[in-house]
């Protein structure tokens, strides 16, 4: 009895005794994060960087202490502090992570590579900051995030910036078109494929001769995303091949889209004599990114408008108010007039002038799409003639 009682105030003693070290670590810790520039801070900073907790650990601190060392951060010249940044982006601290942003701008105005290594990071809230200060650091940063492609934990969000960064992203993008590893030189091209780089055509196209399978198809949608007419004899053998899948296909017919020219067009239409309606979707959306010239060559009224409704453009606007008037094609062009807030009073004064409940259904719907629609249900709401379908199509959207 008398041993374990010792035992238990051994126990007790040694834990005493960690709570209190633990506690003055803890205390000097928060001293050398929050307090004065200077030495003693820098090697914490950077010791910081390697801790696994030190996450919880800035989550410990009270706010203004947060804020403090989220801002003496980036009083040091440190790329390694490109990391303890990345980790304490997780906060749900706004303010924090604001100075957290700011220190690493700073710091990544001297060393670009410590703010894109950053990519790894998972996390939206820490992906936001991420890209805020490489948008900050600017064009200096843009070689060291197309490196990143290089890296799988980064390479997904590093090919997001460089696209939403634009067509300055793409001199940096194409030396990764020669890269060893086929997971960079897919990324690479993808990238390029979405931002319409035409001078990525020939590198792209050679690739595309190389490979086969899942990689050929990746070369395949990267060329389809250019729409280079370069390359319409190759979009046009993929997509009228009925052997080839259907998804390369219908990759193939969104190129032949973005070319837009009248061969282009003349195959789509073409390409929609079909019973498969997944070919028929795949031809349509082609078609819409054709716009006007898909339209204007359309073989009939009923196809125009199936092609016109993912169009938004005055001549596309106007092709379907001219068969707003028009009872045979009245629905179809109902459909095709839903988001288009200059096609309001044409609407209206469709739905006024048919005695078919269907096609007025169809008409209050668009209507419904935006806000003018809106305020013009509200008016028609009072019509004795088409104010019950009006009332409940204003139900039904919850205006």
């Amino acid at each position: 009895m008398q041993r374990t009682l010792r035992s238990l105030l051994f126990m007790i003693a040694v834990g005493a005794t960690l709570a209190v070290y633990n506690g003055y670590n803890q205390s000097h810790d928060v001293a050398l994060a929050t307090g004065p520039v200077g030495s003693a801070q820098r090697d914490f900073f950077a010791t910081a960087a390697d801790r696994p907790d030190i996450a919880l650990f800035f989550k410990g601190l009270t706010p203004s202490q947060r804020l403090t060392m989220a801002t003496r951060i980036g009083d040091y010249d440190d790329p390694k502090l490109g990391t303890l940044i990345g980790k304490l982006l997780g906060s749900f601290d706004a303010k924090a992570r604001v100075a957290l942003t700011a220190s690493l701008v700073r710091i990544g105005k001297a060393h670009p590579e410590a703010v894109a290594n950053q990519l790894t990071v998972a996390g939206s809230l820490q992906q936001f900051a991420v890209a805020s200060a490489l948008k900050a650091v600017g064009a200096p940063a843009l070689p060291a995030v197309a490196t990143a492609l290089k890296t799988p934990e980064a390479r997904s969000n590093a090919a997001a910036y460089l696209v939403a960064n634009g067509s300055s992203s793409v001199s940096f993008l194409l030396p990764m078109l020669r890269e060893k590893d086929k997971d960079v030189r897919l990324a690479a091209a993808d990238a390029l494929g979405k931002l319409g780089a035409k001078e990525a055509v020939p590198a792209i196209m050679e690739l595309y001769s190389k490979s086969e399978g899942d990689e050929r198809f990746g070369y395949l949608s990267a060329l389809a995303g250019v729409g280079d007419p370069a390359t319409e004899p190759l979009l046009t053998k993929e997509a009228t091949d009925l052997t080839v899948a259907g998804p390369r296909r219908a990759q193939a017919m969104l190129g032949l889209g973005r070319i837009g020219d009248r061969m282009a067009v003349s195959t789509l239409w073409n390409l929609l004599k079909t019973d498969d309606p997944q070919i028929q979707d795949s031809v349509i959306s082609a078609l819409q990114l054709a716009g006007n010239a898909a339209i204007s060559s359309a073989p009939s009224v009923a196809d125009g408008l199936k092609v016109a409704a993912g169009v938004h453009t005055p001549e596309a606007d106007g092709y379907i108010d001219r068969f707003l008037r028009t009872p045979e094609v009245r629905l179809a062009a109902a459909r095709a007039a839903e988001n288009r807030p200059g096609l309001v009073a044409a609407i209206a004064a469709a739905a006024k002038s048919t005695a078919n409940g269907e096609e007025t259904d169809a008409l209050m719907r668009a209507l419904a799409t935006t806000p003018e629609g809106v305020a013009k249900l509200r008016e028609l709401a009072k019509d004795p003639t088409v104010g019950g379908f009006a009332a409940r199509r204003l139900r039904l959207s919850g205006a």
